[in-house]
């Protein structure tokens, strides 16, 4: 006697809840710095972290799920990470990494990092890690 196994298929929907996103940014910059008040310091190179209008602009915190969020960069110690929001203007910065909680003073954030040695060689090189963002 045969047995006959049916399985059937239950499609689940599953809400879209930040974690960790990773990163890279748009460009590095290594001549013609501007110090920066909102983020001060002697630094050699800069890289921005940004989306264009049509891709959301910037990153949004979860904060219907999460009361916590950080942008850090894990893999240089020479380095300030620094905030810009997108309806206030507000700007942060913080050494290697900066932590935001909730309410946040700002709905979306572009990123800026900027450093004190050796540029990284490529975009590749520079990851910022999101801690409770929306990808």
């Amino acid at each position: 006697m045969k047995k006959l196994l049916i399985l059937s298929a239950i499609a689940f929907t599953f809400p879209m809840f930040a974690g960790d996103v990773v990163i890279y940014p748009t460009g590095i910059v290594t001549n013609n710095l501007i110090p920066n008040a909102n983020c001060p310091g002697d630094f050699r190179w800069h890289a921005t972290y940004a989306r264009s209008v049509a891709n959301g602009w910037g990153w949004k915190p979860d904060t219907n799920n999460f009361t916590t969020f950080s942008a850090s960069i894990t893999n240089r110690s020479d380095t300030h990470v620094q905030s810009f929001g997108f309806s206030t203007g507000h700007f942060e910065c913080g050494t290697n990494s900066l932590q935001f909680s909730n309410p946040t003073t700002d709905i979306k954030y572009r990123f800026n990092v900027y450093g004190t040695n050796n540029p990284p060689a490529t975009t590749n090189d520079l990851p910022l890690r999101l801690h409770n963002f929306l990808p």
